[in-house]
């Protein structure tokens, strides 16, 4: 329990940090952002890899998008997202969500894996820009009312 909690406190204490960087709020915001778009793909073996790199391409916070994307694509959230991804793939290809049987996994094809990985990408991709946006606009908001208030208490 005390590893829990410490490891929690920080990651508060890193969040403080980026929040009060040099960082634009615009920045910060686009950093969270980002790692939110990159956990939402289904892409699990390569999300940290291409966070860092589209933050230097993008001249974002690096560790504020690996950040993100660790708290929102994790280990107890991963099986959620890649339900809603194919979910909303489905919907959004006009298919059936169909439920895998045991024989297809036991003679894969590669129309079925495609057809799988087709699925979760246009899904992840519908998700990722929502969950994205709702969290560039929460972040953009809670970082600039903490900067003025930061501001306040200084003067």
């Amino acid at each position: 329990m005390k590893t829990a909690k410490s490891f929690l406190i920080k990651i508060a204490e890193r969040i403080k940090n980026i929040a009060r960087s040099d960082s634009t709020p615009e920045k910060i915001a686009g950093s969270i952002a980002l790692g939110t778009f990159i956990g939402s793909l289904p892409i699990t073996g390569f999300q940290n890899l291409i966070t860092i790199l589209l933050s230097v391409i993008l001249r974002l916070n690096k560790i504020g998008s690996v950040l993100s994307l660790e708290m929102y694509s994790n280990l107890v959230t991963l099986p959620f997202i890649c339900y809603a991804d194919f979910r909303i793939g489905s919907f959004l290809l006009g298919r059936q969500p169909e439920l895998l049987k045991w024989t297809d996994f036991r003679h894969p094809s590669w129309k079925i894996v495609s057809k799988i990985a087709e699925t979760l990408f246009i899904g992840g991709l519908f998700l990722g820009i929502v969950v994205s946006g709702i969290a560039y606009l929460i972040a953009l908001k809670l970082i600039t009312t903490s900067r003025k208030k930061m501001r306040k208490k200084q003067i």
